[in-house]
């Protein structure tokens, strides 16, 4: 699946307050694409060498185009990524 897919999931579940949901959509994936979260809630991230034969699923280039379009909806939802920087650390 794709990192918009999974992690629009958790962000649409994160912002109706179904934290449970978003929790369990969180752990799932993190199983498949564990990069998307390190890169969003990294305040800063240095770009990653991108290849010329396109994105890598769940390499640091998906991870860095996903954060490079959505950190800043994280990060204006209120408390959303300090709930995903807690909930990534408790798995």
């Amino acid at each position: 699946m794709l990192a918009e897919t999974q992690y629009g999931r958790i962000l649409a579940l994160y912002r109706t307050g179904e934290l449970r949901k978003a929790e369990q959509a969180l752990h799932s994936a993190l199983e498949q694409l564990p990069k998307v979260a390190e890169y969003l809630i990294k305040a800063r991230v240095a770009q990653p060498e991108l290849s010329d034969f396109g994105i890598q699923f769940g390499g640091d280039d998906q991870a860095w185009f996903y954060r490079d379009e959505m950190r800043e909806t994280w990060k204006k939802t209120s408390g959303c990524l300090e709930w995903l920087k807690k909930t990534t650390k408790n798995r």
